[in-house]
């Protein structure tokens, strides 16, 4: 199949372009052909193309070398934002980059520390909750008019903590490099082009970023849809940044308007909702290609249960052509429970694992450095976890060091007079005696050990670590030691084989945030009501907007068929998509309940 006419426009393109596209309108190909153009059209251009998750980057890459030959694919670089500022920024920063659960235990040091110097109760904040206001903070433009002296004054020992044990994470990394090239202290990427998929995701310091290339010739071409901003709780700026840079960079402006995905059923109605009281948006047309009729069922369950017992009826013929999209985890982990049950293959796409938590995280680290199997990062967030003082904690480290030796090799006299130090210590100690071969003991002794975590951790997290501890403890190695390394490599391989099983054709549970990006032949939103969609929290903060739009990105997920149930009192987004009437039915899920008229 050949470009339509609006794809056609956008591949001929050699200058700064903005493109607003439909879900399902075929942005990948686009950048797929336009980077064919312009590497055909002069020898010197080269391309960078900027996606803001791994998994677009392996996708792009794949289309790209099917697309081009070998020798074209030289001029081409395609890489997330994170890792290009990396990358620019890794001669000039030397610095050891936080992720993940490092940077949630590192985060705990911090509290530990604030804490230690009387500018906060640490037990009035949770971990990931700091995690979340650092990160935010961390894109902020006026902190001093954005956040109070408290967060603030936290917010600069973090920072201060960070340069002084020679880490960082990802938004120094782009303020750095944004910085840099303003300065131009360091080289701009070096292709001619830069094409940037999902533009309505960047933030502020991303399109400082691009604003830099920009000043220093590169070409831009932007592709997103101010109508599947769904991103502003990492600072995605949306409708903002597309308008901006069409007049900031003399973009000319076009629209794929053509969805190859969802029939004109399910288009129509994501339509009336996307544009219902929505003044902040671009004005686009829609149109579905798909010749196929589609459906667009709404229905009123009355209880959960029955809820849960139509979705089971509907996607037990052919699983694998559904997804169940919902808000919220919770919401997926009742419908997990249900499928389960009945034995039905599915992928739980988006969530994370268990074992990527932080309790179970931290009693890895502390495990490991009980069994002598420790570096100074492992040390270091072990303490962390046990919420150890930073000048107590440097200090251990720096024993450690002069000895050569490790945390259990330390002599008793030198841990020090804290607590819990103390206590790790003589765990550490005792390991060695445990004889060989009892089960008993070692299952005793891993209790102490998540004992001495739990007072550090919520209850929830409590839970969490006991599991992991009898895992450990359940294992059948001489040594601790042995257990921690196959426990991570177990773990190693569980994410890769469920990577690579999450192509597999399975029923699909996944959240509204999770499903952006994706397609399915039938889709059941569960749980359309409200209070879950918009939630409570939208609602209190007034971001409708940005919840109706999750609502649109899941609607649009679908090719054939659409269902939206709830239980009592349905979403407001349910009356501005159904005008007309609602479908009730109280129980049971029928192939030939009343479906909506085209719009």
């Amino acid at each position: 199949m050949g470009s339509t006419k609006d794809q056609g426009l956008v591949i001929e393109r050699d200058d700064n372009t903005l493109v607003c596209a439909l879900p399902g309108s075929g942005k990948t190909y686009v950048l797929v052909e336009l980077t064919k153009r312009l590497l055909s059209r002069d020898g010197a251009y080269s391309v960078h193309l900027l996606t803001f998750t791994d998994a677009a980057r392996v996708e792009l890459t794949e289309r790209m070398l099917h697309a081009l030959t070998p020798r074209a694919m030289e001029r081409v670089t395609i890489s997330t934002f994170h890792s290009t500022a990396l990358a620019m920024t890794r001669g000039k920063l030397n610095r050891r980059l936080l992720m993940a659960n490092e940077l949630m235990l590192f985060v705990k040091s911090v509290l530990n520390e604030a804490d230690h110097l009387d500018l906060i109760d640490k037990f009035r904040f949770k971990v990931p909750d700091v995690v979340r206001l650092f990160d935010e903070m961390g894109r902020s433009q006026d902190l001093s008019k954005e956040y109070s002296g408290t967060e603030v004054a936290l917010y600069e020992l973090y920072k201060d903590m960070l340069i002084k044990q020679g880490k960082t994470d990802f938004n120094v990394v782009c303020q750095l490099s944004v910085s840099w090239l303003a300065q131009r202290e360091i080289p701009p990427v070096s292709a001619t082009h830069i094409l940037v998929d999902e533009f309505q995701d960047t933030d502020a310091l991303q399109y400082m970023w691009l604003r830099e290339h920009a000043l220093l010739g590169k070409k831009l071409v932007v592709v997103g849809d101010d109508d599947q901003a769904i991103y502003s709780f990492r600072g995605g700026q949306g409708y903002d940044n597309m308008v901006a840079f069409q007049s900031e960079f003399n973009a000319d402006a076009y629209v794929l308007r053509d969805c190859f995905r969802c029939s004109k059923e399910i288009l129509n109605r994501a339509g009336m909702l996307i544009k219902f009281n929505n003044p902040d948006r671009i004005d686009k047309p829609m149109n579905a290609v798909r010749e196929e009729q589609g459906t667009v069922k709404i229905i009123k369950s009355g209880t959960m249960d029955n809820q849960l017992n139509q979705i089971l009826d509907a996607v037990s013929k052919e699983p694998h052509t559904w997804a169940v999209i919902a808000r919220n985890n919770a919401i997926l982990d009742r419908v997990e429970t249900v499928i389960q049950g009945h034995g039905i293959e599915y992928n739980r796409r988006g969530g994370k694992s268990f074992f990527d938590g932080v309790a179970p995280y931290s009693l890895i680290q502390i495990a490991s450095v009980i069994s002598g199997k420790h570096d100074d990062h492992t040390l270091h967030r072990a303490l962390a976890a046990l919420s150890v003082p930073e000048a107590e904690t440097a200090r251990i480290i720096g024993l450690c060091r002069t000895a050569k030796t490790t945390f259990g090799g330390l002599k008793h006299a030198e841990i020090g007079h804290h607590a819990d130090l103390q206590k790790f210590h003589s765990l550490a100690e005792a390991w060695h005696d445990i004889p060989a071969g009892r089960e008993d003991a070692k299952r005793t002794y891993m209790q102490s050990i998540v004992k001495l975590l739990a007072i550090h951790l919520d209850k929830r997290d409590q839970k969490h670590a006991q599991v992991v501890g009898d895992v450990i403890a359940g294992r059948h190695w001489e040594s601790l030691g042995e257990s921690i390394a196959q426990l991570k490599s177990s773990l190693d391989c569980k994410k890769r084989k469920d990577q690579s099983e999450e192509a597999a054709p399975k029923l699909s549970l996944i959240t509204m945030h999770s499903s952006k990006g994706l397609q399915f032949d039938n889709v059941w939103i569960v749980g359309s009501d409200t209070g879950t969609i918009p939630s409570k929290e939208a609602l209190a903060e007034g971001k409708i907007a940005e919840e109706r739009r999750l609502m649109y990105v899941a609607m649009t997920r679908a090719i054939s068929s659409l269902t939206m149930s709830y239980t009592s009192e349905p979403s407001e987004f349910l009356y501005e998509v159904n005008k007309e009437r609602v479908v009730e039915l109280e129980s049971g899920y029928e192939d030939d309940a009343d479906d909506f008229d085209a719009a």
